[in-house]
């Protein structure tokens, strides 16, 4: 296979598995995790798709019905999956569990009060946030959050792979610690590009913070998962819509 294939073909991979996209049945682990160092791409994919929905939509929506609208689409695009990582993480925090508890309530299917309210509080601040973006034509964070939310996963990832649990999140755990350099250095370089440098430097801030407070909970618990990863995906783009 041609490295350009292998390259489209990771792509795909990272694709179908963030995203709708559909994608191949049999996937071998060590292709999964080959692709986790493309998700910041799928990110702007899904970033340039809701910014040109928001250029094109704009005159038939005000822009506090748009940004709801784009919060949506987002959801839709994503299958609601790191929502769902976000939502299990607040019930098992919530809860005060410890040890075995923790994880029990963290994997049970049910959403408790915890879940229903992060995922209430985060759609309604992100809506909000993006409303208030569009009623000053400002695209950029729109674009931009879906990239910083994958890269900040793979940081956390990266940071946690000793901490990797069995499941779904534990190959995107060993697949980030290559690429992530390069993610890391695009995404600044994305930010220093098209945000204002006191909301850059904020942005940045509060989403070191986010991946900071998601592995000290992995470690308190002796652990990280797909839910941890989600997490963080939902959490940091909900900071760059309202902070950006």
């Amino acid at each position: 296979m041609s490295r350009l294939r292998t390259l489209l073909r990771r792509l795909h991979l990272a694709a179908a598995f963030l995203t709708i996209v559909p994608g191949p049945r049999l996937i071998a682990p060590e292709e999964m995790e080959a692709s986790v160092p493309f998700y910041p791409a799928i990110g702007l994919g899904l970033g340039l798709f809701l910014g040109a929905g928001a250029v094109l939509l704009r005159p038939l929506f005000p822009p506090a019905v748009l940004g709801w609208l784009l919060v949506a689409i987002n959801i839709l695009l994503t299958r609601g999956l790191h929502w769902d990582g976000l939502a299990d993480v607040a019930d098992a925090w919530g809860a005060g569990a410890q040890g075995g508890r923790f994880w029990a309530i963290l994997k049970d299917s049910r959403t408790g009060a915890f879940g229903v309210l992060a995922v209430t509080l985060g759609i309604g601040l992100q809506a909000t946030a993006a409303g208030a973006l569009l009623a000053h034509q400002r695209v950029a964070p729109i674009i931009l959050a879906p990239v910083f939310g994958r890269v900040a996963c793979l940081a956390l990832a990266h940071l946690g792979r000793s901490l990797a649990r069995p499941g779904l999140g534990a190959f995107t755990l060993r697949g980030a610690t290559s690429g992530l350099a390069v993610n890391l250095a695009a995404a600044a370089a994305l930010a220093a590009i098209f945000l204002p440098p006191e909301r850059l430097f904020l942005t940045i801030g509060v989403g070191t913070g986010v991946v900071g407070m998601l592995l000290h909970l992995g470690r308190r618990h002796g652990g990280l998962n797909g839910d941890f990863l989600g997490a963080t995906v939902v959490l940091t783009e909900t900071a760059t819509l309202v902070l950006a």
